[in-house]
């Protein structure tokens, strides 16, 4: 595509005006390009790129409709700036997806959340010389994995979390996750399953950073990352917990009267 792609000039309302019906590139980088098509229904924007795995030389995903009226962001349409920064999050994303593919079996949250279960599962049992589930394990399994019906409980179905892929992870997939916790929930068991969600999926990243990208870590750590209201919400039960009694107030200042007197203090 380098050395053959021809540009056009497409980047303006007007200068798509005075083209004829056709397809009309502009480069993305050397193996990649956003095109414009123009026919006599109006004009719409594709990308096109290399494709160096299997499959045709190349790939192409629409954009959607041009607005070839002016150069102003309308809804529906799509000014050459708006096109070209969607094609470069379809290419990009494309690209990221080739390379996990190439990779191997890609990595999602489910099964390397099952493994730090599994982890977590054993070291709880060597510890107790029997084996238990681990209270990580009961947490995760209800808020991220879910759980079949047994018994008179009703199933719980998985987080749509626990279907994301590992090389594809967004702060918006673990805020989204965050923001479906009950309500209800104590601030220290939603720090504590946090907390084992981070651990697992930072573990996943030392296991696998050859495979992963190199930013997921800084995901995980700010999607996961204490909000104030949880803070706060720790900050006070913590606090509730510490208050004492008049009476228990009192034995402790006669407590340490009574160390003084035999210290001589």
């Amino acid at each position: 595509m380098a050395k053959t792609l021809n540009e056009a000039q497409i980047t303006t309302a007007n200068a798509r005006s005075k083209l004829g019906d056709g397809e009309y590139p502009r480069r993305l980088d050397a193996d990649a390009a956003v095109w414009y098509r123009k026919g006599k229904r109006g004009g719409v924007w594709f990308a096109r790129w290399r494709n160096w795995g299997p499959g045709a030389n190349y790939k192409q995903a629409p954009l959607g409709p041009a607005n070839d009226l002016n150069d102003k962001p309308a809804e529906g349409l799509f000014t050459f700036p708006q096109a070209d920064a969607r094609a470069r999050q379809i290419v990009a994303q494309a690209r990221q997806e080739a390379k996990a593919a190439a990779d191997g079996p890609v990595l999602k949250v489910r099964p390397v959340v099952e493994a730090y279960i599994a982890d977590r599962d054993a070291r709880d049992s060597r510890r107790k010389d029997r084996e238990v589930r681990s209270d990580a394990g009961q947490r995760l399994r209800r808020y991220v994995l879910g759980q079949d019906k047994r018994g008179k409980q009703e199933a719980i179905p998985g987080a749509p979390l626990a279907d994301v892929a590992l090389h594809a992870l967004k702060e918006s997939d673990l805020l989204s996750w965050r923001a479906d916790l009950p309500e209800a929930m104590k601030a220290t068991t939603k720090q504590r399953l946090i907390n084992d969600l981070k651990a697992a999926l930072n573990g996943a990243f030392v296991a696998h950073r050859d495979r992963l990208e190199p930013t997921l870590p800084a995901i995980i750590k700010h999607g996961l990352k204490a909000t104030k209201g949880d803070d706060d919400e720790a900050v006070s039960v913590a606090r509730d917990n510490q208050i004492l009694t008049d009476a228990q107030v009192g034995a402790l200042l006669a407590a340490a009267r009574d160390i003084d007197s035999e210290q001589l203090w």
